[in-house]
């Protein structure tokens, strides 16, 4: 039995959920940040320190937030990757981490700010938070290289899902009765069709007569962040988060907060293109976790 098949009967499969662009990274900008500001393909970008985030109404309420990056060196890292003995093999050495798959270090409103910054960490702080049950109520977690299928293939990557990810759903210092945790990828592997990417929803805060169902809505990753933004009444970037072709609030948040959507769902034409056509750079599809439960 595949592990995405087991999962998705403790979750909510979201079958039309879409990508913004390519490349990778801003699908990764665009997720935090509401808007990928021009960003093309996967360069060193550097947004201005003017520009908010999703960390910027997280903190107007209180709301505490990290995100934690497989193999990143050191807290608050802003280099462009990292390379280090390959633990597969033991062979050399290899890129594990890259910072187009850390979306808010590119902006310098986090990244040039010291507290926010040493608030972007590793597995080795999550491994210590969680067993200290200090877990943020918001993250953003993203596996490295290996782990998320970009260098190897998304068996790989169900492996790694299954030693991870499955364990923490039993761990109610991860897992509480109010936990969401959205597992998706960043984009699709083909240029040449809408972006339509594997995503679910799972943890303990999805209504229970819900696990096991597929929620057809359009959605985007503009509707993780308005879905952030709903959960906790945090306002608005102003952004594609408020774009109401693009903004849909997962449904089961839309209903407990009162927020309406749009209607678009199934194979709708009113589906909009979400795809870019540009210079390639050998896409694999990269596993994000979010955790907007309070």
């Amino acid at each position: 039995m595949s592990i995405a098949f087991t999962l998705s009967k403790q979750g909510v499969l979201f079958d039309q959920f879409y990508a913004l662009t390519h490349t990778s990274e801003p699908n990764y900008i665009g997720v935090v940040g509401g808007d990928f500001f021009g960003a093309f393909n996967d360069a060193f970008y550097h947004i201005p320190e003017n520009i908010s985030t999703v960390v910027d109404l997280l903190e107007a309420k209180n709301i505490s937030w990290a995100s934690y990056q497989e193999n990143m060196p050191y807290d608050g890292f802003t280099g462009f990757s990292y390379t280090q003995t390959n633990y597969l093999n033991n062979q050399g050495q290899y890129t594990y981490y890259e910072r187009k798959h850390n979306g808010l270090i590119s902006f310098d409103s986090v990244a040039n700010v010291t507290d926010r910054a040493l608030r972007i960490r590793n597995f080795n702080d999550f491994a210590n938070d969680l067993k200290a049950n200090d877990i943020p109520q918001w993250n953003f977690i993203t596996p490295n290289l290996v782990n998320d299928a970009h260098d190897t293939t998304i068996d790989f990557a169900a492996d790694w899902l299954n030693f991870w990810l499955v364990p923490l759903l039993e761990d109610p210092n991860f897992n509480s009765n109010r936990t969401i945790i959205l597992l998706t990828f960043d984009e699709t592997e083909t240029f040449s069709i809408n972006n339509r990417i594997y995503t679910l929803a799972l943890g303990n805060g999805v209504p229970k007569e819900l696990r096991g169902t597929t929620d057809s809505t359009f959605y985007t990753h503009y509707s993780a962040l308005s879905t952030v933004e709903a959960n906790w009444g945090l306002g608005a970037l102003g952004r594609g988060d408020t774009n109401t072709t693009l903004n849909n609030v997962f449904q089961f948040v839309a209903n407990a907060t009162g927020w309406k959507n749009n209607g678009i769902s199934g194979n709708s034409s009113d589906i909009p293109l979400r795809r870019a056509q540009h210079v390639r750079h050998q896409p694999r599809r990269r596993a994000h976790l979010r955790r907007p439960g309070p």
